[in-house]
């Protein structure tokens, strides 16, 4: 039954990465099981109404209840109430892109965003997925607040290649250890051309006073030549006010943050 729930779940998250839908036998590749067992797997899924088919036949694909479900719990916490004026007086300030994200285990995820851009040309790409730690400012102003090695260890599970990476990502691990460090010296972080071509992003930790650490991270993004030493200059006292006011706010979704329990086998 666990093993059972364990690879449904993996099916899951890889078609979270894949709104267009895969067929059979990739997802059998990608999660290195039999096609005959995926299907199965598939088949309960598609009962239960996770997960949907093609009418032809063909390639799976996440269905509407998954993202139902995920907003109808967002709804329920005060994460969007809470959160959401704060990033909007910080947009319209920065007239940039500005997202949320939180802390999730070892993962950091983008929840909620507010562009500010007024502009023809603007920065907007697609919020609800993972921030790859080792090339984000959000990721250096997490991580800032972690010890070298504990921060490596979430890298390095993440990955240090990223395809979608700017001209200067970081290509080794002591590059991203230069990017921490300056991120814990000067209290905030900064990728400019790191996470992509032409952009420039600037994040300062969000602080859980009861926790007494961090639970997310806020970030102002936007096109690299609007980002000058002056602008940063201007806009970072409003970027550290609004992540202290979240970090007071103590949103609901905090309490969840303690490492997550892993279950221990019971050896005889």
């Amino acid at each position: 039954m666990a093993a059972a729930l364990t690879r449904g779940l993996r099916i899951l998250q890889l078609l979270s990465r894949h709104p267009g839908g895969l067929p059979l036998g990739e997802i059998a590749h990608t999660v290195q099981l039999p096609a005959s067992a995926v299907h199965r797997l598939l088949a309960e899924l598609v009962d239960e109404g996770y997960v949907r088919q093609a009418s032809d036949g063909g390639a799976y694909a996440l269905s509407m209840k998954v993202i139902s479900q995920a907003l109808t719990y967002l709804s329920e916490i005060d994460l969007i109430d809470q959160a959401k004026p704060a990033i909007d007086r910080l947009a319209k300030a920065s007239k940039a892109l500005v997202r949320l994200c939180i802390v999730d285990d070892a993962r950091l995820i983008w929840v909620l965003k507010s562009q500010g851009s007024t502009s023809n040309i603007t920065y907007d790409p697609p919020v609800h997925y993972d921030v790859r730690l080792s090339c984000s400012s959000s990721g250096y102003a997490w991580m800032a607040h972690l010890t070298d090695e504990e921060a490596l260890t979430l890298v390095l599970q993440q990955g240090l290649e990223y395809d979608g990476g700017g001209p200067n990502a970081p290509q080794t691990i002591d590059d991203v250890l230069a990017h921490i460090h300056q991120a814990r010296a000067a209290g905030y972080g900064v990728a400019r051309e790191t996470y992509e071509r032409g952009i420039t992003s600037i994040s300062t930790a969000i602080i859980n006073p009861d926790l007494e650490r961090v639970t997310g991270a806020l970030s102002i993004a936007g096109l690299s030549q609007q980002f000058t030493n002056e602008y940063i200059d201007d806009m970072l006292p409003l970027l550290i006010h609004e992540a202290g006011l979240l970090g007071e706010a103590r949103l609901d979704y905090a309490k969840y943050l303690v490492p997550t329990k892993r279950s221990k086998a019971i050896t005889g």
